[in-house]
């Protein structure tokens, strides 16, 4: 899961660059299948964690010097206590879904952020295309005036016999 985050974090600037709805499409299904993936791990980790690990059905490992290193390390000051292996996995388990819930938290609130931004930039577009299709159709309205007739002549032509004379 950090592999395919750190992927879709170092391809957002180059998959939003270039703002196809094909390339947005792959975005949503790659963001959303990782989200969903991520919420069953923690949920998952946690139900196997108390139902296996603590019901006693998963060995307990546990990791301690070999007698003839403690018979070494004795009156050194480098003793070392024994540790329990499968507490210690299931603690940086717990840790690193924990890590992923929160970059994908972060993930969220910035493509939030960049999508709305995205349509804010759509939207101005949008904005400035139809200010041109109004501003040409007022042309187009005020010729296609201009040359409409009026009794014998063109508007056109009233409005020159005017401004002349």
């Amino acid at each position: 899961m950090q592999v395919d985050y750190s992927q879709l974090r170092d391809e957002a600037r180059t998959r939003h660059g270039k703002f196809s709805a094909r390339r947005l499409k792959n975005m949503r299904d790659s963001f959303l299948a990782l989200s969903m993936d991520l919420s069953s791990a923690v949920r998952d980790l946690s139900q196997f964690h108390q139902s296996h690990v603590l019901s006693g059905r998963i060995p307990v490992f546990v990791v301690q010097d070999a007698p003839w290193m403690a018979s070494r390390f004795t009156g050194t000051g480098h003793d070392h206590s024994p540790i329990n292996f499968t507490q210690m996995l299931a603690n940086r388990q717990k840790e690193q879904v924990a890590e992923l819930a929160v970059e994908d938290k972060d993930y969220r609130e910035i493509l939030t952020a960049v999508a709305s931004l995205g349509a804010s930039i759509d939207t101005f577009k949008m904005g400035r295309i139809a200010l041109w299709v109004a501003l040409i159709s007022l042309i187009v309205s005020l010729v296609a005036l201009l040359l409409a007739e009026v009794q014998s002549d063109t508007v056109l032509s009233h409005l020159w016999k005017w401004i002349i004379g």
